[in-house]
């Protein structure tokens, strides 16, 4: 995929510094998820689209956290 985009960096980025705040964010959301699930009230529907949302954050959180510890080597 060709971009036109101009680059931020001269340098070469490190994987584990980009990932590990994105590893932050993703446990922040899903902790987000989690207090909403513990503390307010929702219909069946709801519930069950706000725990998907969780448990979906929930994987991609351990995905990426994996993927940020190989890059720190």
């Amino acid at each position: 995929m060709t971009s036109n985009i101009v680059k931020l960096h001269i340098m070469q980025q490190d994987a584990f510094a980009l990932l590990n705040p994105v590893r932050l964010e993703l446990a922040q959301l899903e902790a987000r998820l989690q207090n909403y699930l513990d503390r307010l009230t929702f219909d069946e529907d709801d519930l069950s689209l706000i725990e998907s949302a969780r448990a979906a954050l929930a994987v991609a959180h351990h995905e990426i956290a994996r993927l940020s510890e190989e890059a720190a080597g």
